[in-house]
């Protein structure tokens, strides 16, 4: 059980209207979590696939190496106990070494990682749709995974982050009911919640907070790639929509205020063939506004990962203000 708080989980299945209770169990954790998550990656996020399993580094086996679809990479941790500072510091050596691969030596990684699960670097990247820059310019999240947390690792978390994205701790519970049935609950941690800490503790005369300096980056390095005034107008027209903007080293993630982790939109800075790189996940957005997913489909009628001149943006904005005046409707 999670070493965090002293809430009393209670778990009930009902069969023919009767409650059948679901009580806590053990069982062997990282051999089983190791295969739960590579049979199904969304119990650590809803957008991860995964690239390998205990990828070997030079500070050692990396239990799990994933990538989401927006092409950011998951360095991902199993402890079959709690998850402690040790778990996190690890998880760091990991992501340090990738970070400071070279792009010839990560891609080989890479490589040799998918080719263990018989598939080919070259139909990996077409699938997803993803070229050079995921091995050039790489993004990285730590995720630290236990059945609990130590009680001390939030006061380590707030100060804790890796290219300035704050470290994901996903822990799991256990349960059985009486005919040996098992069902998992897992707690992600808010990691919003813990930037914002740090982002508080900044001296009141500093120039600028964290979060405006990393958006400042942003900027001037959408500019200069040459693609600084779309980048900057839709940033401008989303936010005055209330998305919340979650920043990355090379993209800005637009989240529903109900859940930051819950991608809408995705935006990058860098060019394709000189082209505004943009994702939407029209479907997303039937999930946290009142509007069905056929007439969010009517009116932004578009792939879901496209490229777009300031000509395009501008239209491209002008459909996601259309679509938010239908929801301002039903409200």
């Amino acid at each position: 059980m999670s070493e965090t708080g002293n809430a009393d989980v209670g778990i009930w299945r009902l069969v023919d209207g009767n409650p059948q209770r679901y009580m806590p169990d053990s069982l062997e954790f990282e051999k089983y979590l190791e295969d739960w998550i590579d049979r199904d990656p969304s119990l650590i996020s809803p957008d991860l696939q995964i690239v390998g399993r205990q990828v070997s580094l030079d500070s050692g086996y990396l239990d799990i190496l994933g990538i989401d679809k927006y092409g950011r990479w998951a360095i991902i941790e199993l402890k079959k106990v709690g998850v402690r500072r040790e778990t996190v510091a690890q998880a760091l050596d990991y992501a340090g070494c990738i970070a400071e691969m070279s792009s010839k030596e990560f891609s080989g990684l890479v490589e040799k990682s998918l080719g263990k699960r018989a598939i080919k670097l070259s139909s990996f990247l077409k699938e997803n749709k993803f070229d050079s820059d995921i091995f050039e310019q790489r993004e990285i999240q730590v995720y630290v995974v236990g059945t609990s947390r130590d009680i001390n690792l939030d006061r380590v978390l707030k100060h804790t982050t890796f290219q300035g994205n704050p470290i994901n701790v996903v822990t799991f519970d256990v349960y059985k009911n009486s005919n040996g049935e098992h069902v998992l609950l897992r707690q992600l941690t808010e990691i919003d919640k813990n930037l914002s800490s740090i982002i508080k503790k900044q001296p009141a005369n500093d120039k600028a907070s964290t979060e405006d300096n990393r958006l400042d980056r942003l900027f001037q390095i959408a500019t200069k790639n040459g693609i600084g005034e779309e980048f900057r107008k839709l940033y401008d027209s989303l936010t005055r929509l209330g998305l919340y903007p979650k920043m990355y080293k090379w993209s800005i993630m637009y989240a529903p205020p109900k859940n930051k982790n819950r991608v809408l939109i995705c935006t990058w800075v860098q060019p394709k063939d000189g082209l505004f790189s943009v994702f939407i996940n029209t479907d997303a957005f039937a999930e946290f506004y009142p509007i069905s997913k056929r007439k969010v489909h009517q009116m932004i009628d578009v792939p879901m990962q496209y490229y777009l001149t300031d000509e395009e943006t501008e239209d491209f904005i002008a459909g996601i203000q259309s679509l938010f005046d239908e929801i301002l409707k039903k409200n």
